[in-house]
């Protein structure tokens, strides 16, 4: 599962809390920064006004690298208001898993002070393994934030076929889950599987799907056969995909 973050930028506004915020948040820990507001990393670099120079350097060089961790919204933002008060009302809206901030003047029990931040608290320590049932609408919502942050997006299952609806289902959740209030372009989408049928049943077939789609979104598929003469990919094991042909280039 992956949890978005409201973070305050006057947080980051020294290395020690900038490196523990950004060791602990990304793909790979679950969390997700959000991009609140839109300007949210002008308002980082604008909070380093009382660093070091050697300091802003390092945090400015860190940011540069961020955006694999930011996660886009579509957001309201009263510019005449403070981070906080936006943050709450944007939570209200729309909600983050939690807000953290610097203080928490009207006791919301969704946002956490950073500096006391710990292991212990429910909305910051997070279980990255759950079990998901293999149902196409918990699956999608399983990997939604992931997918709405992706600007590119490629799935991988050789046994796929447009013709069955227990592989299309999915297939149509996950997009649906990531063109929801997209607001950066998907710029590549890509399905690889096993050829196993004629390529005149495969258009057909993919021409049906087409129509359950989101409207807008293009998505390539990318059949494979097997070399001859290659040892193929065996009953326990992956195919390599040195063994394997694009069957549908030219």
């Amino acid at each position: 599962m992956f949890y978005e973050y409201a973070l305050e930028p006057q947080l980051l506004n020294n290395w020690p809390d900038f490196r523990y915020f950004f060791e602990n948040m990304g793909v790979s820990r679950g969390r997700l920064i959000s991009r609140y507001p839109k300007h949210w990393k002008r308002l980082v670099y604008e909070s380093l006004a009382d660093c070091g120079d050697l300091e802003r350097k390092r945090i400015e060089e860190a940011l540069i690298r961020a955006d694999e961790k930011l996660l886009r919204r579509n957001n309201e933002w009263d510019s005449n208001k403070d981070w906080l008060i936006n943050a709450e009302a944007e939570h209200a809206r729309s909600p983050f898993h939690a807000i953290i901030a610097r203080e928490n003047p009207h006791a919301n029990a969704s946002v956490l002070i950073g500096d006391a931040l710990n292991e212990h608290e429910p909305l910051w320590t997070l279980n990255n393994t759950c079990d998901v049932p293999r149902k196409a609408q918990e699956m999608a919502d399983g990997v939604a934030t992931l997918l709405q942050a992706s600007r590119e997006i490629i799935f991988i299952d050789p046994h796929f076929g447009p013709e069955n609806p227990r592989y299309c289902r999915p297939l149509i959740g996950f997009l649906q889950a990531a063109q929801y209030c997209r607001t950066i372009k998907l710029e590549r989408v890509e399905y690889h599987l096993k050829e196993k049928s004629t390529a005149d049943f495969f258009e057909k077939e993919c021409a049906k799907l087409a129509n359950n789609l989101p409207a807008g979104l293009e998505i390539w598929f990318r059949r494979w056969r097997e070399l001859p003469g290659s040892e193929g990919p065996g009953k326990n094991r992956l195919p390599q995909f040195c063994n394997w042909i694009d069957c549908d280039k030219p």
